[in-house]
């Protein structure tokens, strides 16, 4: 199994992590 994907979801998660704690920040 390619470790591209795996390493895509878990930028996707960090972004909508951080995205959402900055929405809320504000």
């Amino acid at each position: 199994m390619s470790k591209v994907p795996l390493f895509f979801m878990v930028a996707v998660a960090i972004i909508a992590v951080a995205a959402s704690y900055r929405y809320v920040q504000q």
